[in-house]
């Protein structure tokens, strides 16, 4: 799990050196960043994350952990350099909180249109975003069914057929 803070912490950062790079290579530094870190805590939460019937609610709750932590990475970019705006007026959005509400949208994949990416870089990092948001559910849904098992009765007694 430590391995993936190597890289989002400085995909975090990144935004913010905006006097020392091209928003061009802010996106892809970034996007590289970001997909190395979920790779590699994809790699390690499936070979070492086994759990018993017990530890099963550790799923649901590092699922929901690393969901904010990737909506909060993608907010950074889209309040850091300006790439999304409002349909409705284009006012650029440049507060945490309202870059908050278009990176949980396009994450989730529910793209309510309100908001909407005005640059190239901003499109294809809601592109990303939403590739990884589908990715992130389908990982979720596989982890939690790899430790179900479907063969026990609700008794815990093997069922005979």
């Amino acid at each position: 799990m430590f391995l993936s803070a190597l890289f989002f912490i400085p995909a975090v950062i990144l935004p913010s050196q905006t006097t020392y790079l091209s928003q061009s290579e802010i996106f892809w530094i970034g996007t590289l960043l970001i997909l190395a870190g979920y790779i590699s805590f994809g790699l390690v939460s499936h070979r070492h994350l086994r759990y018993t019937r017990e530890e099963l609610v550790f799923t649901p709750l590092i699922f929901v952990v690393t969901s904010i932590l990737l909506i909060l990475i993608f907010s950074a970019y889209y309040a850091k350099l300006h790439w999304v705006a409002f349909s409705k007026d284009d006012r650029v959005v440049t507060n945490l909180s309202e870059a908050l509400y278009f990176s949980t949208a396009t994450f989730t994949t529910l793209g309510f249109g309100d908001v909407v990416p005005v640059t190239a870089q901003g499109r294809w990092m809601v592109v990303v975003e939403s590739m990884l948001g589908m990715t992130h559910m389908v990982v979720f849904i596989l982890l939690f069914l790899r430790n179900v098992d479907f063969d026990r009765s609700p008794q815990g007694d093997r069922s005979e057929g």
